[in-house]
């Protein structure tokens, strides 16, 4: 497929993503969400409504994909199976978001965490049984991980199975992952945009089929057009910074792009390449999912932390030390205080890093070394600072009058060449105890997060500022608060 053709593809795909977004957003203006998020923000315990834009980005995402494909199979109907295929794979992935899209402005709450895993699970085991279907040996000859597997001779049965096994997780993983990416605005749309251009210079690298190409740049081109609806800013709920998003892509739209991704992959060839591409949409979703599904039930059912041995109280998970503060890792960032503009543009960079790798690897396949490297050592930074940064701790910070006060920090205490490796997620107006209370409120000593609030209640007592003290007591769950009936803020409060 030559140059032209692909830009024109791209350029359309744009300008009508961009039509559609125009137009549905003033169709369907009141198709948002109602569900009710439970939200742990920095400061605040409390449940949020989701903010109220038309999620009309699926539906403009759908119809594009379907125009082009409806175009090329009118033009050219003896190549344009596998377009119309992937076309129909996508289909499938927005069709899910859609429903939960639908039941969440109908009824305030989508699918239920089970029914949704299990919906994803459907459409995997569909996309890969049509891969395999495929004419030509798709599964073990044009995959690299059944090359992969071939190079170290594991063929036949036990190659086979292990090459769908891997299709199966890594297409279930993709389009979980990039659904769940969908929670600033501008961060899924611009990844995708990043992904997808990654994804179509490796295809025409690599000299794959057209109608592959195609679907590439129209995945593209609805993207851009995506992010142009769904820009990124400064702006929040207590701001007064101008919002520049007009739509969200909804369930259906993430769900549909991370679908669309994960079959151009697989019967592009590329699903080891979409590891670099797309990697950081995994990393994103992976934290999630072993957050939730691994840490947690660990220190659930196989580790008891000694501080609660013989307490008959319930310990919630926010007790454990998990590895994030939030997750998806978007927010883990977003709670540490670093604002939602600048997120977006930390995602956004090592995605455009972890694409160059990939390119890279498409251009020069006998040479993967230095692209896997510097791949796996941009995931290395993202997931080892988003670690680091998981402690709190109370602090000490300057006042605008120049006085001393407390300030709860997320980080780790450490100052390295004169850069603090922590910030102030919120200062108080709180004067540093007296030095022999010092010790009670434990001063730049990474702890749990509750730890930290009911630390500052004691020296907010301590100063006299009672109110404040329960205020900040009562930001901490009941359910942690019962866990703290020892400390020494409840006597001082009861008084």
């Amino acid at each position: 497929m030559d140059v032209l053709a692909t830009v024109l593809v791209l350029g359309g795909a744009t300008g009508l993503t961009l039509f559609l977004s125009a137009v549905l957003r003033r169709i369907f203006p009141r198709f948002t969400s109602g569900q009710v998020k439970p939200v742990v923000q920095s400061k605040d315990h409390e449940d949020l409504p989701s903010l109220r834009l038309p999620s009309v980005g699926g539906i403009a995402l759908i119809v594009t994909l379907w125009c082009f494909s409806g175009v090329w199979w009118l033009m050219w109907p003896a190549t344009s199976a596998i377009l119309l295929l992937l076309t129909l794979l996508t289909t499938l992935f927005f069709g899910i978001g859609f429903v939960d899209d639908w039941l969440k402005w109908r009824h305030g709450t989508g699918f239920g965490d089970s029914a949704y895993l299990l919906a994803h699970a459907i459409a995997a085991l569909v996309t890969v049984a049509a891969l395999f279907w495929w004419p030509g040996d798709f599964t073990q000859a044009a995959t690299q991980g059944g090359r992969v597997l071939q190079a170290l001779n594991v063929v036949g049965v036990v190659g086979l199975g292990l090459t769908l096994v891997w299709l199966f997780a890594l297409t279930l993983g993709s389009a979980f992952s990039v659904a769940v990416s969908d929670g600033i605005d501008g961060l899924t749309a611009g990844m995708a945009c990043i992904a997808g251009g990654g994804m179509l210079l490796s295809l025409i690298i690599r000299e794959a089929n057209g109608e592959l190409i195609v679907f590439a740049a129209a995945l593209l081109g609805a993207s851009i057009g995506l992010l142009l609806f769904n820009q990124p800013s400064a702006w929040s709920s207590t701001g007064t910074v101008k919002r520049r998003a007009r739509i969200y892509l909804g369930d259906s739209g993430a769900l549909g792009l991370g679908g669309a991704f994960a079959a151009l992959a697989l019967f592009g060839g590329a699903d080891a390449i979409w590891l670099f591409v797309g990697g950081v949409f995994l990393l994103d979703g992976g934290s999630g999912f072993v957050q939730a599904k691994v840490v947690t039930p660990f220190f659930r059912h196989c580790v008891r932390l000694g501080r609660y041995v013989g307490s008959r109280h319930f310990v919630p998970h926010t007790e454990f030390p998990l590895p994030f503060t939030a997750t998806p890792l978007h927010h883990h960032f977003e709670m540490l205080g670093i604002g939602r503009l600048r997120v977006v543009w930390l995602l956004w960079t090592f995605s455009a890093l972890a694409a160059i790798s990939g390119i890279v690897v498409a251009a020069f396949p006998t040479f993967h070394v230095v692209p896997v490297g510097g791949a796996l050592l941009l995931y290395t930074i993202l997931i080892g600072s988003a670690v680091w940064t998981t402690g709190r701790f109370l602090g000490i910070t300057k006042a605008d009058d120049g006085s001393e006060v407390l300030a709860v920090c997320g980080g780790r205490p450490y100052t390295v060449f004169g850069r603090r490796l922590y910030r102030v997620v919120e200062m108080t107006a709180t004067p540093l105890p007296a030095a022999r209370d010092r010790q009670m409120i434990a001063l730049w000593q990474p702890s749990n997060r509750w730890d930290v609030l009911a630390n500052l209640a004691y020296a907010q007592a301590l100063a006299g500022e009672k109110d404040a003290a329960r205020g900040t007591w009562q930001r901490i769950p009941e359910a942690s608060r019962k866990l703290r009936t020892e400390h020494p803020v409840t006597a001082v409060l009861d008084k």
